[in-house]
């Protein structure tokens, strides 16, 4: 049987699960409210991110705050939130996102990715890729607007 004490001894350095998910959930709270500067605070200054996977690489927080800056202009408004529970392994982290927002033109739209983090001791994120596609892409009916599901702490 494998020794699991130290598989996860090996992640003595890295940020704690608290501070993992602490951060994912300034993140997502940051990106509902389309605030820039609390965006970029959850990023290292040289944090490259893939939005989607196999797209333009951002190299930088000024890469990344262009790039929410350009996507905020698209929407009147944005719900960002965690879609599962938040898998941690040590300086990793993989979760469920769900994106809802509205366009200027009225339409609702849902995008839900799986986002992988990976952080630095001090709890910032370093990398950051969105894996998705046009399947994970849907134009929201009323009735489906916004139905967030009750996820456990």
């Amino acid at each position: 049987m494998p020794d699991f004490s130290a598989m996860l001894s090996r992640h003595a350095t890295t940020p704690s699960p608290e501070e993992v998910k602490a951060t994912i959930d300034r993140y997502a709270a940051a990106v509902s409210a389309m605030d820039l500067d609390g965006i970029v605070a959850q990023f290292a200054p040289d944090a490259r991110m893939e939005d989607p996977v196999d797209s333009v690489l951002l190299n930088g927080t000024g890469d990344i705050r262009n790039f929410f800056a350009a996507a905020f202009g698209a929407m009147t408004k944005i719900d960002f939130y965690t879609d599962g529970s938040i898998r941690i392994a040590g300086d990793k982290a993989a979760v469920g996102m769900r994106t809802d927002f509205d366009t200027p033109e009225g339409e609702a739209i849902r995008v839900e990715s799986l986002d992988v983090f990976h952080f630095n001791t001090q709890g910032k994120i370093t990398s950051l890729e969105a894996y998705y596609g046009k399947t994970n892409v849907t134009v929201l009916a009323d009735k489906d607007r916004r139905v967030q599901p009750e996820i456990p702490a």
